[in-house]
């Protein structure tokens, strides 16, 4: 019997999944450690149609993980469910992938302050206020959106400037990706995925999630 399905999901069913609590973070990932370049790079992918490699996340609530506590993560705070029934989806491999996208595009982070320069033709971080450029968060509100189209009007290159926003917001609506789910799956199966597994960033090891996986029995322990 298959234990994983994939299928393509688009950014803003991302975002959803995130803001919905679906999402979860284990207590075992470890912290952002993405350098500036390596976010452009990634929003250089996006804005090509190039893969930025699949997601993988385990569905369920295994007994043996622990969600990680709000002030570990750049996600929303997982700590308070509020009673949503959404079966819970465990990231396995991609947290440098998600917290990437949802800090760069689905909220205003003051510490991804991602924009795509026009004039220069390339992503950059800047805080500072710019005609020539646009805050990627804007590319998923439609009111900073059609707030930098309607300023764009004033300038003597409107028409230019307006369809290259149009295009780059399109390339980072219509974007697709896969997300691989994990099912029914035990303890020596969760081992062995999460050993198989290669990713951008530095990966965990088995004894790494060993100690993860019997992080909430030794806790239990040591309070008893």
């Amino acid at each position: 019997m298959t234990k994983y399905t994939v299928e393509m999901i688009n950014l803003s069913h991302l975002f959803h999944l995130l803001d919905s609590k679906t999402l979860i973070v284990p207590s075992f990932q470890r912290k952002f450690s993405w350098e500036q370049n390596h976010v452009l790079d990634l929003m250089e992918s996006i804005k090509n149609g190039y893969p930025i490699g699949m997601i993988t996340v385990l569905q369920g609530a295994p007994e043996y993980f622990e969600e990680t506590t709000e002030d570990s993560s750049l996600l929303p705070n997982y700590q308070s469910r509020d009673g949503l029934s959404y079966d819970k989806l465990w990231i396995v491999d991609g947290l440098q992938r998600i917290s990437t996208l949802y800090n760069t595009l689905h909220i205003k982070n003051n510490e991804f302050p991602v924009a795509y320069d026009f004039s220069l033709n390339k992503f950059v971080y800047s805080n500072e206020e710019n005609t020539n450029q646009i805050r990627l968060s804007s590319l998923f509100s439609s009111k900073e959106f059609i707030r930098f189209q309607r300023e764009s009007l004033q300038r003597d290159e409107a028409e230019i400037l307006i369809e290259k926003a149009n295009d780059l917001h399109d390339a980072f609506r219509n974007y697709q990706f896969p997300i691989q789910k994990f099912h029914n799956m035990n303890t020596d199966d969760v081992l062995n995925v999460f050993q198989s597994l290669n990713s951008r960033g530095v990966a965990l090891n088995s004894e790494d999630l060993k100690n993860a996986m019997n992080y909430k029995t030794n806790k239990k322990i040591n309070k008893d």
